[in-house]
C-alpha cells in the first residue's frame, strides 16, 4: 500500500536552506540500495523520492502476469512481477464492515498477510482465500460479477475479550479491598454496654438528709 518514500532535505523549521542539516548518515544510500525502490528523476533540491516498484493497491485486482506472478512465493517475486496493470478495488474495505462493489474476472488480492478468516463472496458464491506470493491474501475470481468482502471474527477472540474484562473486574476488586457479607453474623450483642448520652442519676435522699452537728468540747469553756 506504499507507492512513494519521500525524505526531506529541509523542513524549514529545524533544518533550513541557509542553515540545514544533514540527513540521517547511510539513509539515502541504503534507499538507493533496495532493489523494490528506485529513484524519481528529476531529483528536486529539498527531497529525496523513492517509487516502491512492488506498490499495490491495499484491495487490488490483478490481471495476466500480476495474477499469475501472485501464485509464486517470494519478495523477489513481487520485484520482477509487473504490477502496474493492479487497479484499486474495494476502497475503504475493513474488518468492521462488509463492503460491496462489482468487480471483474481475475485476483482479488488483500495486502495482510494471510488470514483465512476474510471471505469473498461473488453473487453468492464463496470464493476460497489462498495465499499470494507466499505471504498475502488473495481470492481467484473466475467469473465477474458483484463481490462482498467482509472479515468473521474467530470465536476465541471474543472469548479472549470476555476473558479479559473478567480479569480487570477482579483486579479492581481485589485493589478496592471490596468485602462482601457471605452472610448474616448471629449471637451479636445488640444493647450498648455503657449509654455516654444519659443524664447522670442524682440520690435525693442522700443529697437532703442533715449532717449530724459535731459534740461541744466541755474543755472549750475552761479555755
Amino acid at each position: 500500500g506504499i507507492r512513494y518514500v519521500v525524505i526531506p532535505e529541509f523542513d524549514g523549521v529545524v533544518s533550513t536552506v541557509d542553515e540545514p542539516l544533514p540527513t540521517p548518515v547511510g539513509l539515502v544510500p541504503s534507499m538507493e540500495d533496495q532493489l523494490d525502490l528506485v529513484a524519481r528523476t528529476p531529483r528536486l533540491p529539498t527531497l529525496e523520492v523513492f517509487e516502491n516498484r512492488a506498490w499495490l493497491p491495499t484491495t487490488a485486482l490483478l490481471t495476466d502476469s500480476a495474477a499469475q506472478a501472485s501464485e509464486l512465493a517470494g519478495p523477489e517475486v513481487l520485484v520482477r512481477a509487473d504490477l502496474s496493470g493492479a487497479t484499486p478495488v474495494f476502497v475503504g474495505a475493513d474488518q468492521f464492515a462488509t463492503t460491496a462493489e462489482s468487480i471483474d474476472a481475475g485476483v482479488v488480492h488483500l495486502a495482510v498477510p494471510f488470514d483465512d478468516n476474510w471471505s469473498l463472496g461473488v453473487d453468492g458464491t464463496s470464493v476460497p482465500a489462498r495465499r499470494a506470493f507466499g505471504a498475502t491474501t488473495a481470492f481467484d475470481v473466475t467469473t465477474a460479477g458483484v463481490g462482498e468482502l467482509r472479515y468473521e471474527s474467530p470465536t476465541s477472540r471474543l472469548l479472549l475479550v470476555f476473558l479479559q474484562v473478567a480479569f480487570w473486574i477482579v483486579a479492581l476488586v481485589i485493589v478496592s479491598r471490596v468485602q462482601v457479607p457471605t452472610g448474616r453474623r448471629t449471637g451479636v450483642v445488640t444493647e450498648p454496654l455503657i449509654d455516654l448520652s444519659a443524664e447522670p442519676v442524682i440520690d435525693l435522699t442522700v443529697a437532703l438528709t442533715p449532717t449530724p452537728a459535731a459534740a461541744p468540747d466541755p474543755d472549750a469553756s475552761d479555755r
